[in-house]
């Protein structure tokens, strides 16, 4: 069974109605701000970038980064890496189920509005995260993996300053390791 982040999300909050887009910025090696200029990479960014401007300045808009949880669901980058061989190379911010929840929580009762990056503190390759939760294998750089998979991944890492304002995420590893613990 596929999980519907929204819907989980609004499972857990009691609550509908905000926006959750993935995957827009432009730069890929340094912090991104939310002022930051953004870009589509693919059309499943070109549909959360129209959506992203559907929407007026009394929204709230929640940017997260490659998504994870203490859940079993075949999009779940936990419930992935295990089948991986090789891991890409080059950081990312990445955001918990359980992060983006707690953010929107925070923010919702600070009555905020405008688009947040929400991820956890601190920034990983995909090889680390396989590495913490004790998966090694070969590095796989962003080219190399469009070359043998034709898979487009862009990296992106989020400066989550505005976010830390209202709530401070967890360590990356930490929250990585307690949804580990989760899965096991």
């Amino acid at each position: 069974m596929e999980i519907d982040l929204e819907k989980l999300i609004e499972n857990k909050l009691g609550l509908e109605g905000f926006l959750v887009v993935f995957c827009l910025y432009y730069k890929k090696n340094i912090p991104q701000t939310e002022k930051d200029f953004i870009a589509a990479h693919c059309n499943y960014t070109v549909t959360k970038w129209v959506g992203e401007m559907g929407c007026n300045n009394q929204d709230l808009i929640l940017r997260p980064r490659l998504f994870f949880g203490d859940f079993k669901d075949r999009n779940n980058l936990l419930c992935k890496l295990p089948k991986f061989k090789r891991f890409l190379t080059e950081l990312n911010s990445y955001t918990s189920l359980d992060i983006l929840v707690d953010a929107i929580n925070v923010l919702l009762k600070e009555n905020e509005s405008g688009i947040f990056n929400v991820a956890g503190e601190g920034y990983a390759t995909v090889m680390d995260l396989a590495e913490y939760i004790g998966f090694y294998g070969e590095g796989i750089s962003e080219k190399e993996l469009h070359d043998s998979e034709k898979l487009y991944l862009i990296n992106n890492i989020m400066d989550i300053s505005k976010l830390k304002r209202f709530y401070n995420p967890p360590k990356l590893k930490d929250e990585v390791l307690r949804c580990w613990g989760e899965l096991k």
